[in-house]
């Protein structure tokens, strides 16, 4: 890519792009699956389904909760936070290039299977949650997707568009801006604690663009309406007076009566 050449980064680019995941990578990611499992309230029944033993007993296990201590510190968990985004891309990449190469033209099952592939956590927990007998709407994934979640989503399209040459970009570079652009988001939103999801403005933005307009149209629509219905009451049925014309004749002739 032209930014990537032009700054002098292609022969980092392309050995950060080989760097393998395992151990440190993998056991970055593992250690922040555990802490973010053991922060939920219900994690005494999500912990048997997980399998990565080891750190779970440093997590939940370790005397007076001093790896977790040491992990939760703030440096430490930016670091941590860093290393865990930097395995999101190779899984998105390992899932997409495995997908392509049993479903050439399958655009939807290349990007499903690179979104599970990178967000795998979120979207099984849809499943745990059917096991356990548990609905739990403000949790799921497909019905209230996480920032993780979304931009998984937006790495697994990239990187489809990436594999099928719709995209001029090549692997690597594309693997080294998705990293850095995740990796400084989230170091972000650790530090400033930030729960939100960063897409946020520019969801609402869309929402109203797409939306707004027509349920304002549909509101006059319905207002209108409305109000053409009151009119045709009002003609059919007019509103009564106080006291009814043979009523006000017959009260008319007694007075007049009387006066005589």
């Amino acid at each position: 890519m032209d930014i990537v050449s032009t700054l002098g980064l292609s022969n980092f680019v392309v050995q950060f792009s080989r760097i393998s995941m395992y151990p440190f990578f993998d056991m970055a990611h593992y250690t922040l699956s555990i802490m973010n499992l053991k922060e939920q309230p219900d994690h005494s029944d999500s912990v048997r389904s997980n399998g990565y033993q080891y750190h779970e007993y440093l997590i939940f296990y370790c005397p007076y909760d001093k790896f977790y201590k040491c992990c939760n510190f703030l440096p430490s968990k930016l670091f941590i936070a860093g290393m865990k985004e930097v395995t999101r891309a190779r899984k998105i990449v390992g899932g997409v290039v495995d997908a392509h190469s049993r479903y050439r033209n399958g655009w939807l099952a290349v990007i499903a299977v690179g979104w599970a592939k990178g967000a795998g956590s979120g979207l099984i927990s849809n499943f745990e949650q059917l096991v356990r007998g548990v609905w739990m709407p403000e949790r799921n994934e497909l019905l209230k997707m996480s920032y993780a979640t979304k931009v998984t989503l937006i790495g697994a399209v990239l990187f489809t568009l990436q594999q099928m040459n719709y995209l001029p970009i090549t692997r690597h570079n594309l693997i080294f801006l998705y990293t850095m652009f995740v990796v400084s988001t989230k170091v972000a939103m650790v530090l400033f604690n930030i729960h939100h999801s960063p897409f946020a403005p520019m969801e609402v933005a869309l929402y109203h663009m797409a939306f707004s307009w027509q349920s304002s149209s549909s509101e006059d629509h319905f207002k209108t309406e409305a109000s053409n219905k009151e009119e045709l009451q009002g003609k059919k049925c007019p509103a009564p007076s106080g006291i009814p014309s043979e009523e006000t004749e017959n009260i008319k002739r007694k007075k007049a009566k009387k006066s005589e």
